[in-house]
């Protein structure tokens, strides 16, 4: 019995590790007046900047840290929002890896990997 609840958990761990994998590393997103960028570190640490232009050519940057969190297809932001304590996306890969989409509430936003 011991040894089916290691392995269980042992499986469990290793897909959400290997899911946390796939996603450390900068990912940017960008609009005319604005770019935010994510940070996902490999211990679930995270960054987020988002920077908005504003008339006169003005920037304002905001950085903030927080954690995340991998569940199945789920993507689990904390430590960001004034809003709420948390917030969950469901994620998407593309297969050449450098496409990130998080949907939420029908929205998607479209996340580029940065090398």
């Amino acid at each position: 019995m011991a040894v089916v609840l290691t392995i269980t958990v042992t499986a469990i761990f290793s897909a959400a590790c290997s899911s946390r994998k796939v996603l450390v590393g900068k990912w940017s997103y960008s609009e005319p007046l604005s770019k935010i960028t994510y940070v996902f570190n490999k211990g679930g640490t995270m960054e987020n900047t988002a920077s908005m232009t504003a008339m006169g050519g003005i920037i304002s940057d905001k950085k903030n840290e927080g954690k995340y969190e991998v569940k199945k297809d789920k993507l689990i932001m904390s430590g960001l929002y004034l809003d709420v304590e948390s917030k969950e996306f469901t994620y998407a890969l593309s297969e050449d890896g450098k496409t990130l989409t998080l949907t939420r509430d029908g929205e998607d936003i479209v996340l580029t990997k940065v090398e």
